[in-house]
């Protein structure tokens, strides 16, 4: 096994099929990661080539199981608390505010893509801390991923001292435990606030069913994908937006060339992405 090697035909047969199930691409340096972990997988799974593993994914009664397994191994569920505060700031000050004047009175909050929980739970302290609302409003916030360890780790809710990097201390003192191990455990008034589930930002049938969502966070995530899985994504997420719904993307991310959809609305610090109809 320690001489196997993928050739280019078997790695456009692969990356193909990673492409065409949830959109991701592989170019460049990431070409290296992709094969190193799926001849991971093949070794794993004790079979003799990368067009065995092929088979696998396309015909085998797990083969469902084991893409979930292999999409796990390639994403990177790199992320912090407080990441790009502008964007939090703009939903607080301005995004939550205009829904509330359009009367809405329970709103979804989506934190799409959002790896090991720190963005929906950035989003919960500080609801719970600013109060933009009083308390006739109700706000649900969900966070989904295609990666299963990551929404594991999401749950447990436990962090290392990397994730706070950019979070303000007496956040992190008011709203983590320190662990005997030297970890910190989000505190549960936070960690009810969210609620997590699988999904593939690719699948239609999953897509569907996130319905009558009033702001979407999904950023740094479209730069992995071509402009074609990333027009089918962003489309599926005007679906998914209420009439005045949002879209965040990451700031150095943009629509451009990519959808007309949504309508570019200007704020102080940021730029946001309106459903106006």
């Amino acid at each position: 096994m320690t001489l196997l090697r993928m050739s280019e035909e078997e790695f456009k047969l692969l990356s193909d099929l990673i492409y065409n199930y949830c959109g991701l691409t592989f170019t460049g340096s990431q070409k290296i990661l992709f094969q190193k972990r799926v001849k991971s997988r093949v070794e794993k799974l004790r079979l003799s080539s990368f067009k065995e593993y092929y088979q696998f994914l396309k015909y085998d009664p797990k083969k469902e199981e084991e893409l979930k397994t292999l999409v796990d191994i390639l994403t990177v569920n790199e992320t912090y608390f407080f990441r790009e505060p502008a964007q939090f700031d703009a939903l607080l000050n301005s995004v939550l505010p205009e829904l509330a004047k359009s009367g809405y009175k329970n709103i979804k909050i989506w934190s799409a893509a959002c790896s090991t929980g720190a963005e929906p739970y950035t989003i919960a302290i500080l609801l719970k801390e600013k109060q933009p609302l009083d308390s006739s409003f109700k706000i649900d916030i969900i966070g989904t991923d295609i990666s299963i360890s990551a929404l594991e780790e999401a749950r447990k809710g436990i962090y290392t001292e990397t994730a706070f990097r950019t979070t303000p201390p007496e956040y992190k003192n008011k709203y983590f435990t320190k662990t005997p191990d030297g970890y910190y455990q989000i505190k549960p008034e936070i960690k009810r606030m969210v609620t997590f589930r699988y999904l593939n930002l690719l699948n239609k049938t999953q897509m569907s069913m996130m319905k009558n969502i009033h702001v979407i966070f999904c950023r740094n995530v479209l730069i992995y994908f071509d402009v074609e899985a990333k027009k089918k994504v962003v489309e599926s997420f005007y679906q998914s937006l209420v009439k005045g719904g949002y879209l965040f993307i990451g700031q150095s991310e943009s629509l451009f060339k990519v959808t007309n959809l949504y309508k570019l609305v200007p704020t102080s610090k940021v730029l946001l992405y309106k459903k106006e109809s």
